[in-house]
């Protein structure tokens, strides 16, 4: 997690999809910090595991 200039929060995720869950972390983290932008990226969609 990232925090640019106290006013965007940027999550990397590296799994194969995004889902709930990840969505539900980032809303968390957004009300807990008081910022209103955030950024959910997917790394590695296209990478085998």
């Amino acid at each position: 997690m990232m925090v640019e200039h106290g006013r965007l929060l940027i999550e990397n995720k590296a799994a194969k999809e995004l889902n709930d869950v990840h969505l539900a972390q980032m809303l968390t983290y957004l009300k807990l910090s008081g910022i209103s932008l955030g950024f959910l990226l997917e790394l590695f969609k296209n990478f085998s595991f």
